[in-house]
C-alpha cells in the first residue's frame, strides 16, 4: 500500500512522541489525606456495597436470608429457589457479546488514510493477545450483575525485549472511588483505585525494596474490611497467615495523574503516571464503567429491578408446594387425642386417622378447602414469572425464533429487544471505546522497536513490519512508523452477520426455484456466502478452473482429427453417390422419351426426388465437418488460471528512538 507517509522520519531523528513525565520533584498527597479518601468511600458507599453483595448471592441462588430460612424450618415449608435472575443476566451478557463492536482506526487527515489499516490491526492484535472475547464477557457480566466493571492496563516485556500492553479485569468488590462522582465512566473522580488483602510474601515480591516497611504494616490498617469483601474475610482469619492490606490510589493533582500505594502506616510507592496521551498529558491505568447510577450516585446493576419479582417467584412457589403437601382442618375439642398427630397424619397420603366419635355420626373434624387460595397464588406466580421474563432480552435476541422467519424479520425483532436495554448497551459501548483508544495510545508510546503485526485479509492473514529501517533514494528511513500515525479510534459496528447472510441465502434459494439463476451462477453465489474459510473457497474455485491435463488434451485433439478425417471421407462418398445418382437420372430421362406421357412424367419426378435427397445429405455432412473443425479449434485454447495477486505493501510511521520502559506501580 503506497502512501504519502509510507516512510517516517530520517534515521537518527527523534520522532515527535510525547515525552515521559519530568522527574518527580513535586510531592504528592500525604498519607493522612489518602486514608481520609478511603474512609470517605467506605462510609458513603456502604449501601452500594451491600446491594452488590446481595446481587452476587442472588446470582448464585442464595436468595433466602437466615431469618427466612429459620421461619421456614419451623413450619416445615420447603425453601424453593427458581433462579430466573441468573438466566436473565446470562442472556444479557450473551446478547452483548454477539454485537459486533470492534475497534477501527480512522485517519484524522487524508495524509494518513493509508495507515488506518495498520492502526486497526495493531489495536486488535493487543486485544487478541489478552483473550479479548473472554475478557469483555467477564466485564459485561460484572456490569450487568453488580453495576461496576472494567479493566486495568499494565506493561510486560516479552522474550525479545518488546513491551506489550496487558489488560486485566478489575474485580468490582476491590474498586473504590470518589463518592461524589456521578459520571458513568468515573471521569469526574478526583481519586479512585483498588484495595486488597494480600499475603506478606506476595506483597514483598511486588515491592521487594519495601520489605521492612511491609513487615511493619502487618494488620496495621485494622482487622475488618469493607462490606464488599466481608464474604472473603473468613479466608484471612487464620492466625498462621501474615497479611497486609495494600491500597492503590490514582488521583489528579494540578491537572496531572499521580499514583500512590500505601498501607495503614506509610506510603510504599508513589509518583507521576507514566502513561501519556498524544498531547503529552498523563493518563490513568484504569478503564471503568457502570451500568446504572441512582440519585445518590450509587452504582447498581439489573439486580435492583429484578429482585422483587425473583423473591415473589420463590415465595409463592414455596408456599404453593407447602399448601399442596399439608391440609388445614377444623377439629372439635376432644374429637382427637393428639391434634399434632392429626396434622402429621393429614399430610400423609397413606395415614390412618383415629378420632373419638361424638355420638352424632359425623367426624369431629373438617378439612378446609384451600383451592381458591391456591388458584390465587398460582395466578400471582404466573404474573411474576411473566414480569421477569418480559424484562431485557426477548426471544429474538436469545435466538429463540421460528426457523421460517426471514433475516430481516429477525433483525427488526432484535432491534426492539435492544431498545429496552439501550442505556446498558450505550454505557458498555462507551467503556469499550475508552479502552480501545487507550490501547492505541499505549501502542504509539510503547512500540518503538521493529516488530511484525498481523493484518486480516479476505484470503487469510498477512504480516506487516512496522518501525522497520529501510533504505530509500534519499537515505535510511523508518517504514510504517506507527508512532507518527495521526489516527482516531472509532467503533466498527454492524448488523448480525449471521442473520444477514441467512436472509440472503434464503432469497437465493427462492430465485433458483423460480429459475432466475442458472446453476453455475447459483453455485458461485452460494460459495461466496458460505462460512467456509477463504483458503477452502479458493481451492473450490480453482478446481472449477483447472487447466486440462496435457496428455488428455493431446488425446482429445487426436480423436477430433480422426473424426474430422472421417467426416471428410463421408463428404467425398456423398459426392460420388450424388454424381452417380445424377447420371442414373439422366439415363432414366432418356428412356422416358420412348414411354408414354404418363410414364415419362413419373420418371422425371422420381429423378428429381432422388437428386434433392442427395443434395440434402451432402449439406448435412458439410455442416458436421465444420462443427468438428470448430471443436478442434476450441480444444486448442485451454483456459488460463490467473495468478494470485501479491498484497500491496503497507506503509506507516512511528518513533525511532527506543523509549525508557514505563516505571509505573505494580499491579495489585
Amino acid at each position: 500500500m503506497a502512501a504519502p507517509n509510507a516512510y517516517g522520519m530520517e534515521a537518527g531523528a527523534i520522532a515527535p512522541v510525547a515525552p515521559l513525565p519530568a522527574t518527580d520533584a513535586e510531592p504528592g498527597v500525604p498519607l493522612t489525606k489518602l486514608k481520609k479518601w478511603f474512609s470517605a468511600y467506605q462510609d458513603a458507599k456502604e449501601k452500594e456495597m451491600l446491594e452488590a453483595r446481595d446481587a452476587r448471592l442472588y446470582y448464585h441462588a442464595s436468595q433466602w436470608t437466615q431469618e427466612e430460612l429459620h421461619k421456614l424450618e419451623l413450619r416445615r415449608q420447603p425453601p424453593v429457589v427458581i433462579n430466573r435472575f441468573s438466566l436473565k443476566i446470562d442472556g444479557i451478557v450473551g446478547v452483548v457479546v454477539r454485537l459486533r463492536q470492534d475497534p477501527k482506526a480512522s485517519p484524522r487527515t487524508q495524509a494518513y488514510a493509508e495507515g488506518a489499516e495498520i492502526g486497526t490491526a495493531a489495536v486488535r492484535e493487543v486485544l487478541d493477545s489478552n483473550r479479548w472475547e473472554a475478557l469483555q464477557q467477564e466485564v459485561s457480566h460484572d456490569l450487568a450483575l453488580e453495576g461496576i466493571g472494567g479493566t486495568e492496563r499494565d506493561v510486560e516485556m516479552d522474550s525479545d525485549g518488546q513491551p506489550n500492553t496487558i489488560v486485566r479485569r478489575v474485580a468490582p468488590n476491590t474498586w473504590w472511588y470518589d463518592p461524589r462522582s456521578m459520571s458513568p465512566d468515573f471521569s469526574d473522580c478526583q481519586f479512585f483505585g483498588v484495595y486488597k488483602w494480600v499475603d506478606l510474601d506476595v506483597a514483598i515480591d511486588m515491592l521487594p525494596e519495601k520489605e521492612a516497611e511491609l513487615r511493619d504494616s502487618l494488620d496495621n490498617f485494622g482487622g475488618t474490611d469493607t462490606v464488599a469483601q466481608q464474604d472473603a474475610e473468613k479466608n484471612w482469619f487464620d492466625s498462621r497467615l501474615e497479611r497486609v492490606k495494600l491500597i492503590e490510589c490514582w488521583y489528579k493533582q494540578r491537572g496531572a495523574w499521580r499514583f500512590a500505594i500505601f498501607t495503614g502506616s506509610q506510603i510504599l510507592k508513589e509518583g507521576p503516571s507514566p502513561w501519556l496521551d498524544d498531547r503529552g498529558k498523563t493518563r490513568s491505568r484504569y478503564n471503568m464503567g457502570s451500568a446504572g447510577i441512582d440519585q445518590d450516585g450509587d452504582r447498581y446493576g439489573f439486580y435492583r429491578n429484578m429482585k422483587w419479582q425473583q423473591d415473589e417467584i420463590n415465595h409463592r412457589r414455596s408456599k404453593l408446594l407447602w399448601m399442596m403437601s399439608v391440609n388445614q382442618a377444623f377439629v372439635e375439642r376432644g374429637g382427637v387425642d393428639d391434634p399434632d398427630k392429626l396434622r402429621d397424619d393429614l399430610a400423609r397420603p397413606d395415614s390412618v386417622i383415629e378420632y373419638n366419635p361424638n355420638g352424632q355420626g359425623v367426624k369431629p373434624f373438617e378439612i378446609r378447602d384451600q383451592s381458591q387460595q391456591m388458584q390465587g397464588q398460582q395466578a400471582l406466580l404466573a404474573e411474576a414469572k411473566a414480569e421477569i421474563d418480559n424484562f431485557g432480552p426477548n426471544p429474538s435476541l436469545l435466538g429463540q425464533t421460528a426457523a421460517s422467519a426471514s433475516g430481516r424479520a429477525v433483525a427488526l425483532q432484535q432491534q426492539a429487544g435492544i431498545a429496552q436495554l439501550g442505556p446498558y448497551f450505550g454505557r458498555f459501548k462507551q467503556w469499550k471505546l475508552s479502552l480501545y483508544r487507550d490501547i492505541w495510545r499505549d501502542v504509539q508510546q510503547l512500540w518503538t522497536l521493529e516488530r511484525s503485526i498481523r493484518v486480516s485479509d479476505p484470503n487469510g492473514a498477512q504480516f506487516i513490519d512496522v518501525n522497520k529501517l529501510v533504505m530509500t533514494p534519499t537515505g535510511p528511513r523508518i517504514a510504517n512508523a506507527i508512532g507518527e500515525l495521526d489516527l482516531d479510534i472509532v467503533m466498527d459496528e454492524g448488523p448480525d452477520v449471521v442473520t444477514q447472510r441467512e436472509d440472503v441465502m434464503g432469497t437465493l434459494r427462492e430465485m433458483i426455484q423460480q429459475q432466475l439463476f442458472t446453476p453455475p451462477q447459483a453455485q458461485a453465489a452460494f460459495l461466496e456466502l458460505s462460512d467456509l474459510p477463504p483458503s477452502v473457497k479458493s481451492v473450490i474455485k480453482n478446481a472449477g478452473q483447472q487447466q486440462p491435463d496435457p496428455q488428455a488434451q493431446q488425446l482429445q485433439q487426436t480423436v477430433a482429427q480422426i473424426q474430422l478425417q472421417g467426416a471428410a471421407a463421408k463428404v467425398d462418398e456423398t459426392r460420388a453417390r450424388t454424381e452417380k445418382l445424377h447420371a442414373d437420372a439422366q439415363a432414366a430421362g432418356a428412356r422416358a422419351q420412348s414411354a408414354s406421357i404418363l410414364d415419362q412424367q413419373h420418371a422425371v419426378n422420381t429423378a428429381a426426388t432422388i437428386t434433392d435427397i442427395a443434395h440434402k445429405q451432402a449439406k448435412t455432412n458439410q455442416i458436421g465437418a465444420e462443427t468438428a473443425r470448430e471443436h478442434m479449434h476450441a480444444l486448442g485454447q485451454a483456459p488460463v488460471v490467473p495468478g494470485l495477486g501479491q498484497p500491496m505493501p503497507m506503509p506507516q510511521r512511528a518513533p525511532l528512538v527506543p523509549r525508557v520502559p514505563l516505571q509505573g506501580p505494580p499491579s495489585l
